[in-house]
């Protein structure tokens, strides 16, 4: 049993969000996630599903992926 309280909160991304983070870290892959701002505002990914795999070819992806 977890002896730990932690809060968490989730908050909206937004493209200003992602162009202040140095890395954006995916480790799971869910439907309701757009995929495509992350890849047009982060400067780098870290992918550990291929959640980016799909927008590979997309001109509007401008960040570097790198899986994991």
């Amino acid at each position: 049993m977890r002896q730990h309280a932690i809060e968490l909160k989730s908050l909206k991304l937004t493209d200003k969000m992602l162009k202040d983070f140095d890395v954006v870290l995916i480790v799971t892959d869910h439907d309701a996630v757009d995929y495509t701002m992350i890849g047009k505002h982060a400067k780098l990914i870290v992918d550990s599903r291929n959640a980016m795999g799909r927008f590979a070819k997309d001109a509007d992806i401008k960040a570097r992926v790198v899986k994991a």
